[in-house]
């Protein structure tokens, strides 16, 4: 009788044995992940927070275009609130290869990117200069001065010009006394491969792997050549698709292969680039970083109009409260999608549709696009009821229905 109690005693203890090694590896497991989830930069913990951005859906977006599924990469929830801390990370990560322990880092900017810069740069202990163009948001001029940088303010000039901020930004680099580097974001090649390194990788895995069209503006032309280049070497049919503001030369660029824009006309032209409320998109030149881009198969030309109503739809029906360029995205998107869904009709049986429609329960496309920018650094402009009307636009009407049936009608 002694032998059938020692045996369940040794059972016993063999199953609290076996539970005690369970638990340690699963308490180890979940340490492990836990650690894993600390985020951690020799450029401090700003910039350990750019990246892994959320992929939203906008739902809002389908009702204007049903068949069709609208996701968008939440660049602007980087700390900085902008799409341009990755690259900004990646070319300070460049610059301090040159500069060392000390040095000043230079660049010409319309505002995002030496915002993004700057704080990468104070925590690296480099000094920031910025030379941005007047018409510069006050906005963004607060934030760079609160942010202590060093600005030089310089009237708008071509690009061909050596008055342009571009071109200022890297001969105040030039000429310092200290060592100083112009990271010069327009061509920096650190700029797209960021965005083909990180932002095409997570958009890819976020995606399952299924992304039909991507559309991007250009500022630099970063995002949408890095990001292609990534996705074109995954998934070769997906198209490529630029949204460019009024005046920026890259529509006609990609429409008709001639990079002009009727604006660049001296006696038309109003700003330093383009006739334009919008700041930080559209260019009148090829960029290095542009050029990079593997193809860029059609653009769509997104008036400020056109812009202000989607940015307000966007927020009535998503709470999203978006700058210019987010809205630019947005409503190319929902055009190239449209246009798809056409295209599809026409060259698509009777009978292929009818049994996509009841059987094939999946979107026909899937469109991804960028919200690059928060409204709060556009108060004084894009969400200022009488800025805008003073430059001739008028402000969308607050009911909702009529709001959808403005924005339907001009997709």
């Amino acid at each position: 009788p002694a032998q059938p109690v020692e045996n369940m005693q040794l059972q016993e203890l063999s199953v609290l044995v076996t539970s005690s090694i369970a638990a340690f590896c699963l308490g180890m497991f979940m340490s492990r992940r836990k650690r894993d989830e600390i985020y951690d930069s020799e450029f401090g913990a700003h910039a350990a927070l750019i990246g892994r951005t959320p992929l939203v859906r906008l739902r809002s977006l389908e009702l204007l275009c049903p068949g069709c599924e609208f996701l968008a990469k939440a660049e602007h929830m980087n700390p900085s609130g902008t799409g341009k801390d990755r690259m900004a990370l990646a070319m300070l990560e460049k610059a301090a290869q040159e500069l060392g322990e000390q040095g000043t880092v230079v660049e010409g900017s319309s505002g995002s990117t030496v915002i993004a810069l700057a704080p990468l740069v104070v925590a690296k202990g480099y000094k920031l200069i910025a030379v941005v163009p007047d018409d510069v948001s006050e906005e963004k001029r607060n934030h760079l001065l609160a942010m202590g940088v060093e600005l030089k303010i310089v009237k708008p000039a071509s690009i061909s010009s050596p008055e342009h901020y571009v071109n200022q930004a890297r001969r105040v680099a030039s000429f310092s006394q200290q060592r100083a580097i112009c990271t010069d974001q327009f061509e920096n090649p650190a700029n797209n491969q960021a965005h083909c390194k990180s932002t095409g990788q997570e958009i890819f895995r976020q995606c399952g792997g299924r992304i039909d069209i991507f559309v991007a503006s250009a500022g630099t032309g970063g995002t949408i050549a890095g990001v292609s280049r990534f996705l074109l070497s995954r998934l070769a049919n997906t198209r490529i698709i630029l949204a460019d503001p009024p005046g920026s030369s890259l529509f006609a660029l990609v429409k008709f292969g001639v990079c002009y824009a009727p604006q660049q006309r001296e006696r038309t032209l109003r700003r330093h680039r383009y006739d334009t409320i919008t700041d930080g998109v559209g260019l009148d030149r090829i960029t290095s970083n542009f050029a990079s881009a593997t193809a860029i198969h059609d653009a769509y030309r997104v008036t400020d109009q056109h812009a202000l109503l989607m940015a307000h739809f966007l927020f009535r029906f998503e709470g999203l409260f978006l700058g210019p360029s987010s809205a630019i995205n947005c409503l190319a998107a929902v055009r190239a999608a449209n246009d798809s869904l056409h295209q599809n009709e026409e060259t698509s049986s009777f009978y292929i549709n009818l049994f996509n429609h009841f059987f094939w329960h999946r979107p026909k496309y899937r469109v991804v696009t960028i919200l690059c920018d928060s409204g709060q650094r556009y108060l004084s402009r894009f969400w200022n009821r009488q800025f805008l009307e003073n430059r001739g636009l008028e402000w969308p009407p607050n009911d909702p229905d009529m709001l959808r049936q403005v924005l339907f009608a001009i997709i």
